[in-house]
């Protein structure tokens, strides 16, 4: 389909990714979701119980919306794992292992393949991986076993391995966390943590960038980073987005929020964050874990997606 006619499809969704509730759709989710069109969908493990079961599920997603449907996933591997609930699933290492390995290289690129081709299997199209953030020393528990080496040129390369395994296999990739967290204090799923800058962080991302056709898509992160914004998280900066993302790091594809359910962001309502984090410059906001309800009054006055996501959405889909 050409970039025009694939941007076009597009064209009425709104501007964010939401979860649901269960193995399938309720009527109320598929009201829902026909009044008030996601951009796309994501998956997680109680969302999981049979092949059969998730194949017929993302058919019914993509049965909903026209044009290639986004339908998302979380599988890193390891200790991030949704496919784990499927009963012939082998559970993958974690990719922290793969330099303990005689080639790192290989064990990269068998690890994606595996995931990449099951994915297209169960019909599931965009990955939430992979992780390019830094490990340090100081690099909080839940993160350090995401993170592939803590050299930012060993992690471009192997993240470059696990894009190019995934879009063999015509899954979207999704690089996070942008910029990059270097040594987060707390786990944003709970709080929100501060991390001080560091250039080594951008570097992977920026070797991404200025590589990878067609661009993986890309997730912030919900993390401070004080000499950057002194008053706002990653999320909500227009400043950061801009100046370190897109001009910096170079990064011009399409760029969603990670989950605005999470405990880092819980000071404000789930309607202000989806509202300020459009503003700060994301192309779409990811949604995980909120009641149908909940959900519409947070997006039920959005705007669709704009021409320039639209654009940027479409290209992601055309695979070498």
């Amino acid at each position: 389909m050409p970039l025009y006619a694939q941007a076009h499809a597009h064209a009425l969704k709104l501007p964010y990714i939401c979860g649901i509730q269960g193995l399938t759709l309720t009527q109320e989710e598929i009201d829902f979701f026909t009044s008030f069109p996601p951009v796309g969908f994501i998956l997680f493990a109680r969302n999981i119980a049979s092949v059969m079961q998730i194949q017929a599920l993302t058919a019914h997603l993509r049965a909903l919306h026209q044009g290639d449907t986004p339908i998302l996933i979380d599988e890193e591997g390891g200790t991030v794992s949704r496919l784990k609930s499927l009963p012939d699933w082998v559970e993958l290492a974690s990719v922290s292992t793969f330099e303990t390995e005689a080639s790192p290289a290989h064990a990269c690129r068998h690890h994606y393949e595996t995931i990449g081709k099951t994915l297209a299997h169960l019909g599931i199209t965009v990955n939430c991986a992979p992780v390019l953030d830094v490990r340090t020393p100081t690099t909080a528990h839940y993160l350090r076993p995401r993170c592939f080496s803590d050299d930012p040129h060993s992690v471009a390369t192997l993240g470059r391995i696990a894009i190019q395994a995934l879009q063999a296999h015509r899954i979207i990739p999704v690089i996070k966390h942008m910029p990059g967290q270097g040594n987060p204090s707390l786990d944003s799923h709970f709080a929100l943590p501060s991390t001080p800058f560091q250039t080594e962080i951008l570097v992977p991302f920026q070797e991404i960038s200025k590589t990878e056709v067609p661009s993986p898509w890309g997730m912030s992160g919900h993390f401070k980073i004080p000499e950057l914004d002194a008053e706002q998280p990653v999320t909500f900066s227009a400043c950061i987005l801009e100046t370190i993302l897109r001009a910096r790091i170079g990064f011009q594809g399409f760029l969603i929020t990670d989950d605005l359910s999470m405990g880092a962001l819980q000071e404000v309502s789930l309607k202000e964050r989806v509202q300020r984090a459009l503003k700060a410059g994301h192309d779409a906001v990811l949604i995980c874990n909120e009641p149908v309800l909940a959900v519409e009054k947070a997006v039920g006055d959005l705007l669709p997606l704009s021409e320039l996501a639209q654009h940027r959405l479409a290209a992601s889909f055309l695979f070498p």
